[in-house]
């Protein structure tokens, strides 16, 4: 099974759910959690049912390409190209929606 994030509980919300806001201040629980992964680790990752977070520099994107499948279908591809402290470099391809979603951030 897939999940997100590398946790033990998930919380699932249906149109029965109740929802009390909490009235503390204290910040019991994190507001963001990341375990991040080495470049070189990646192969070792792909085994895992829970995505993987990266980080590095932005040093090359390409413009939106739109390319046809064998069905006649077009999909759209962005590359992607992340350096990390060391160094190393990570080509990223992404496809469909995401590649729409970072044009305006570029």
């Amino acid at each position: 099974m897939f999940r997100p994030t590398q946790n033990d509980y998930r919380a699932y919300f249906n149109w029965n759910t109740d929802i009390t806001p909490l009235e503390t201040t204290g910040a019991s629980m994190p507001r963001h959690k990341f375990t991040f992964t080495e470049f070189e680790d990646l192969a070792a990752a792909t085994a895992n049912t829970y995505l993987t977070d990266v980080v590095g520099v932005l040093t090359i994107h390409t413009n939106l390409q739109q390319l046809k499948r064998t069905s006649g279908n077009a999909c759209f591809m962005r590359e992607l190209t992340l350096e990390n402290i060391s160094g190393v470099k990570l080509k990223v391809t992404l496809w469909g929606e995401s590649t729409s979603e970072l044009t305006g951030n570029l």
